[in-house]
């Protein structure tokens, strides 16, 4: 008997996406699955369209609820799901036909199994451009024991991830996380992770840009909340011993944060070069000379050493870093 694969899915004012999402789920090659939408409070046609599928499909479960936020959504969904495995499918999204059955068959039952993803994007006339994303230096599938280099550094979303029941147990999505939940929550699974499989070919397709989406270019209160939540997430892989890869995840965060900043001398981001700084200082020091020292998680000397300029000098770091940008567009 094949395993149950409990699919969940988010929904907030999705009505232009959430048919394409859910085809993708009905085409899927591999057929014992379950798909549990969970309605957040749309206030557009999404709840419609989420009950039409349910009463046509009795393996589409639906739940409305109060927009209460992501984190509740899927934990609401983990709490109904019956499968062996989940998937945490986003709701503009859609999976590749032969996704499930290419990751159960090759995963080899691994507690976690994963794949590439295609970074999609919508043009002017309605078609979409698919570029694979290169995540792995290997392009052939491979098993790991080193779950926090080979996934956390790599890919900390969750979309691309098949986990077992067993590994993430009693875990929850934190409820007072809107951004940066994903790796939290993968963060508190890896330790569960005993065998992991990752197979390189892009199977998921993630749409890059969408009107509404909680990904903003621009810099705002959410680039705050994905600093300090990026922060718990440190304390977290600390707590456990695996605090350099947590290092990792700051720094990306930063470096995030800091591109947003189109001008560093305008009164308007201090507020954010501050906590930019901030969420540096919060990494202990053995934390920093452990990532700084370690060339598998970041190849480049010079970029291992610019966190030490990045984390006391944040503005005088970024000013360095736009410049080196700047030249290489030249």
């Amino acid at each position: 008997m094949n395993k149950l694969i409990s699919i969940i899915v988010p929904a907030y004012n999705v009505e232009n996406y959430i048919d394409n999402c859910i085809i993708s789920v009905l085409q899927q090659t591999y057929k014992d699955w379950e798909l549990i939408v969970i309605n957040d409070g749309s206030s557009d046609m999404t709840a419609s369209i989420v009950d039409k599928y349910a009463e046509e499909y009795k393996n589409i479960l639906v739940l409305h609820q109060p927009n209460l936020g992501v984190s509740s959504a899927r934990n609401n969904g983990i709490d109904m799901a019956h499968g062996d495995y989940f998937l945490f499918l986003d709701a503009d999204d859609w999976l590749e036909e032969d996704m499930l059955e290419t990751m159960m068959s090759e995963g080899q039952c691994s507690d976690m199994i994963v794949c590439g993803v295609n970074n999609c994007f919508k043009e002017d006339d309605g078609t979409i451009t698919a570029i694979p994303r290169k995540i792995w230096d290997k392009q052939h599938s491979f098993s790991t024991d080193n779950v926090y280099l080979d996934v956390f550094c790599k890919t900390a979303t969750l979309w691309n991830k098949l986990i077992s029941r067993h590994a993430i147990n009693s875990i929850r999505f934190d409820p007072e996380m809107t951004y940066g939940e994903d790796a939290h929550f993968l963060a508190m699974v890896l330790p569960n992770i005993q065998n992991c499989f990752i197979l390189p070919r892009s199977l998921y397709n993630y749409l890059k840009v969408r009107e509404g989406n909680v990904v903003s270019s621009r810099i705002d209160e959410r680039s705050l909340q994905f600093l300090d939540n990026t922060v718990k997430t440190y304390h977290f892989l600390s707590s456990v011993g695996k605090g350099k890869y947590g290092v990792f995840r700051v720094k990306s965060a930063v470096h995030e944060v800091l591109s947003k900043i189109e001008d560093l001398d305008d009164d308007s981001c201090r507020p954010y070069i501050r906590k930019c700084s901030y969420a540096l200082r919060q990494i202990s020091f053995r934390d920093l000379i452990s990532f700084i020292f370690d060339s598998k998680i970041q190849k480049s000397v010079s970029k291992r050493l610019f966190i030490l300029l990045l984390t006391y000098c944040p503005k005088f770091a970024t000013k360095l870093r736009r410049k080196k940008i700047n030249r290489n567009d030249e």
